[in-house]
């Protein structure tokens, strides 16, 4: 099972998630210091186009080029983001 891994949300082209690519990534100080900057950011909107700067993984589905629905490799997994259930 393949994954891609990409700079930023606007990052046109990623690369393999491989597990070296993963532990660099997430273990790096600069993300470590964006998500203390994200987490103590008041301002909603301000955080929202932080977050932006954030690498982002496709679980769902491995890219050989662009991220385009047309060229996806799918994993077979799907994420489900379930928000404000009372119950």
């Amino acid at each position: 099972m393949k994954f891609s891994i990409f700079e930023t949300v606007r990052s046109a082209k990623g690369e393999e998630c491989t597990y070296e690519k993963f532990l660099a990534v997430t273990e790096s100080s600069g993300l470590a210091q964006l998500c203390n900057e994200i987490a103590a950011e008041e301002d909603a909107d301000r955080r929202g186009e932080m977050k932006k700067k954030l690498p982002i993984i496709t679980w769902q589905a491995y890219f050989e080029g662009k991220r385009i629905a047309k060229d996806a490799k799918p994993s077979g997994l799907f994420m489900l983001d379930i928000d404000h259930v009372d119950n």
